[in-house]
């Protein structure tokens, strides 16, 4: 019963419990060690299953019971853990509906330490943009809100969601991994896709990919707005070319605006697609590809009708 390091907790050696306030952060429940599994099972050792990171190290923070419950000041209590020994990232499969501004505080002075705080998005079906669920649903760069997706890459049909409120979703349905008393199980939630989320964080900061929680998250949420460049680009070209191939030398000029027209609408289309379909990325791409191609081409073909109509172009 000694505080050997200093850091103000008695022999915290596999982590705390915030509810019993001991050094005994063992998971009465089953839900945390599935979590952990899922982010660190070793694999390729032929023994249960692989986690998304062989060889990181968990911390056990407990201040949830085995109902399932617990209060603010544990979750504050834990995240004060984080900081005042600088861990760079946590995993919380756990939330509600109750809004705290200790919390936010508390979150948002973990950036400091560069930590990067993955939240599960919740299991209600809301869409957390006018159905807040915390602390997912804090406004904050180092959080990153995950729904979960089944093995279709389709947003699982009890997962929460939100255009601007949550940011990627991950594998949450009939998820195998650890359970307590050396067993393994099935579950499913948004609490079992935020672990995969954290365990790819830990390797990216582990391989030194990243400096902060800040950095990191925004890395992250620009992959979107940068495939959507990508593709408002190739639709830009679909335009263009069509525009020069259907006119001629003369009218090319005309033709090439038209189609800058269409792939600005064809990039603009698929942003839109996007963010309001739950098809997986493959499928709206191809989508996007016909979309793209047909608004360019018509477009394009606009002065060539005109030219046609023998109206003078402006």
């Amino acid at each position: 019963n000694v505080d050997d390091d200093g850091n103000g907790y008695i022999d915290d050696v596999h982590g705390y419990d915030f509810i019993n306030s001991d050094s005994d952060p063992r998971d009465d429940a089953g839900h945390g060690t599935h979590v952990a599994g899922t982010i660190g099972g070793v694999g390729n050792n032929g023994v249960g299953v692989a986690g998304v990171n062989w060889r990181c190290k968990i911390v056990a923070l407990k201040f949830l019971g085995s109902n399932g419950l617990g209060g603010t000041s544990g979750a504050i209590g834990a995240l004060q853990y984080v900081i005042d020994n600088n861990i760079r990232l946590s995993n919380n499969s756990w939330g509600g509906a109750a809004y705290s501004q200790a919390l936010y505080d508390m979150i948002a002075a973990s950036q400091a330490v560069g930590h990067v705080f993955v939240a599960a998005a919740g299991n209600s079906s809301d869409d957390n943009d006018f159905t807040p669920h915390y602390p997912s649903s804090y406004d904050l760069p180092n959080v990153i809100a995950v729904a979960a997706t089944d093995n279709d890459d389709q947003l699982a049909s009890f997962s929460n969601w939100g255009r601007t409120s949550v940011d990627l979703g991950a594998p949450g349905v009939r998820i195998y991994s650890t359970v307590p008393s050396n067993a393994y199980a099935f579950l499913s939630g948004t609490s079992m896709a935020s672990p995969h989320v954290t365990g790819v964080f830990g390797l990216l900061i582990g391989e030194g990919a990243f400096q902060g929680g800040q950095q990191i998250s925004k890395s992250l949420l620009l992959q979107e707005s940068f495939r959507a460049i990508g593709w408002a680009i190739f639709g830009l070209g679909i335009g263009v070319t069509e525009g020069v191939l259907t006119l001629s030398p003369r009218r090319a000029l005309s033709g090439g605006l038209g189609g800058v027209i269409g792939g600005l609408l064809s990039g603009a289309a698929f942003i839109i697609i996007t963010r309001i379909s739950n098809l997986a990325l493959t499928n709206r791409a191809v989508g996007f590809v016909i979309l793209g191609a047909f608004i360019g081409f018509f477009v394009a073909l606009v002065p060539a009708v005109l030219s046609q109509a023998k109206l003078k172009v402006i």
